[in-house]
């Protein structure tokens, strides 16, 4: 999982056990409770977390909360270990989610790339740090907010 430092002492561990608050186990991808559930157990805890995080970074964004950075980080661990669960899960609704998901990465990949943020083979995002650490807040509202369609995965 990615950390962000900065003019914050959050760290995305922060958020993400706001976004897994029925079970704060499930927030890491080598979280020892990942190993005890599911994939289909998973796949739903990480649904409903990423669709906590999107409606939580729309309010941060929203107040140019210094924080923001921090919350998209964490935003971006959630969907990732959501794109893993879905991958492995035989659920014909989660593969139609991750492919939905998919194409919405694949339409925002330049706005994503300007901010450090790519998907690799797998699905999942990767961030180069230094690039993201630059981001600014305009960046951010244009994927991030109200009107933004970026955000209305789930």
């Amino acid at each position: 999982s990615l950390t962000i430092t900065g003019p914050t002492n959050l760290k995305t561990d922060y958020f993400q056990r706001t976004y897994y608050s029925s079970d704060r186990t499930l927030r890491s991808s080598t979280s020892s409770g990942r190993a005890t559930k599911r994939n289909a157990e998973l796949a739903i805890a990480d649904t409903v977390a990423l669709k906590k995080a999107l409606k939580s970074i729309k309010n941060s964004v929203k107040k140019e909360d210094q924080n923001s950075l921090v919350e998209v980080s964490a935003l971006l661990n959630t969907y990732n270990n959501m794109i893993d669960s879905t991958h492995n899960s035989s659920s014909a609704e989660f593969s139609k989610l991750q492919k939905k998901v998919s194409k919405l990465m694949d339409k925002y990949s330049e706005q994503l790339d300007k901010m450090g943020i790519t998907k690799n083979k797998n699905g999942a995002l990767e961030i180069n740090k230094a690039r993201f650490q630059t981001t600014d807040i305009d960046q951010l509202k244009e994927l991030f907010s109200d009107k933004s369609s970026f955000i209305k995965i789930g």
